[in-house]
């Protein structure tokens, strides 16, 4: 098979490994479904259809100057099968508000995606809120999607992520492709052998007071698609519902990503691009400075909230760790971090009087 795809005004032959892969995919497509649904689904689906699409998507990240729309792309059935095989093979079995799972989405459905994203009429359904356990025993809030806007936002990202991923830090480790904590670590032992200690520090709720329009103002740097935009601001406006406590809804919430979404790491590593420049470019350099014949050492208020405990402290520590079920670690890390943000307020509050 020799598909050429007529776009900018030249002619592109398909990479092997795009017909590859396309094969590949319409094998699996024949393999998984039922022998009398697959003659319906290859009017929709076809390997050469695959292939076109996946040559799109090539030409898309790898052009500069591409008159290609994204949302002919998001919206071909051949590429939401693509972002559906995606998925599947990590096997989840958690469903949204919908109650479907993956594995049931069937063709139907597929065309109805097409057609909604085409004709610009797709409206994500709200995400499932349920709450996992942390390890300091506080609760994260988790947001499940249907399994239809599972799809739409893994296509999504298999085309936003390339367009981002090459011009991310190479000291970001997290929620990306061939990343991870074993990264970060072999970079620490690489680069930063003489190191003696590290700073951890976290940004507390980070996903659930995210701006939508620092979403939206970052994803345009690299991403002006209007279509792609509007589909993205659709995602974040849609809302939670809880199915065990009917107070816990927000049908329209004002800020926020809900964790457990596909797209939502992606979204939180764009807006985060921009802070892990400043860190690089500005603060460090700025005091990661050491002067001559003298020694680093910690503040006086960081060593008194981190390190002086007390009578009551302890007397605390028992109590929380009797009511709330907790190791004595993980109790006395609740108090830390208490009293660390005491002081900081403490510490914020002597600084704007002065």
């Amino acid at each position: 098979m020799n598909i050429k795809l007529i776009t900018s005004g030249f002619e592109t032959n398909k990479p092997k490994y795009i017909e590859e892969n396309a094969k590949k995919l319409f094998m699996t497509l024949n393999n998984f479904l039922p022998r009398q649904n697959v003659d319906r689904v290859i009017g929709l689906i076809s390997e050469e259809g695959l292939a076109v699409v996946l040559t799109k998507l090539h030409i898309l990240h790898s052009s500069k100057v591409c008159k290609i729309k994204i949302l002919d792309i998001l919206g071909d059935p051949n590429f939401l099968y693509y972002a559906w095989c995606k998925i599947k093979e990590k096997q989840s079995i958690t469903s949204g508000v919908d109650g479907v799972p993956i594995q049931n989405i069937g063709v139907r459905t597929l065309k109805n995606l097409s057609e909604e994203l085409l004709a610009r009429k797709y409206k994500p359904k709200p995400a499932t809120r349920f709450y996992i356990s942390k390890a300091n025993g506080q609760k994260r809030p988790v947001g499940i999607p249907t399994s239809r806007d599972k799809i739409v936002q893994q296509a999504l990202k298999i085309i936003i992520e390339p367009l981002f991923e090459p011009y991310f830090s190479k000291n970001s480790h997290g929620f990306r492709p061939g990343c991870s904590c074993h990264t970060a670590l072999h970079q620490i032992r690489k680069e930063w052998r003489m190191v003696s200690y590290f700073l951890n520090f976290d940004l507390e709720k980070y996903f659930d007071k995210l701006g939508h329009k620092q979403i939206i103002k970052a994803l345009k740097k690299r991403c002006a698609d209007r279509d792609i935009l509007a589909i993205v601001y659709s995602i974040l406006k849609v809302g939670y519902v809880s199915l065990t406590n009917s107070r816990d809804v927000n049908m329209n919430p004002k800020e926020g990503i809900p964790q457990g979404s596909i797209i939502s790491p992606l979204l939180s590593n764009i807006v985060l691009d921009e802070f892990d420049r400043v860190v690089e470019n500005i603060l460090i350099p700025k005091y990661n400075k050491k002067i001559a014949n003298t020694r680093s050492r910690q503040s006086k208020e960081y060593y008194e909230a981190t390190s002086v405990f007390n009578v009551e402290d302890y007397a605390l520590r028992d109590q929380i760790k009797e009511k709330m079920g907790l190791t004595t670690r993980q109790a006395r890390e609740i108090i830390k971090s208490a009293k660390v943000k005491v002081a900081q307020k403490k510490w914020n509050s002597i600084f704007i009087k002065r």
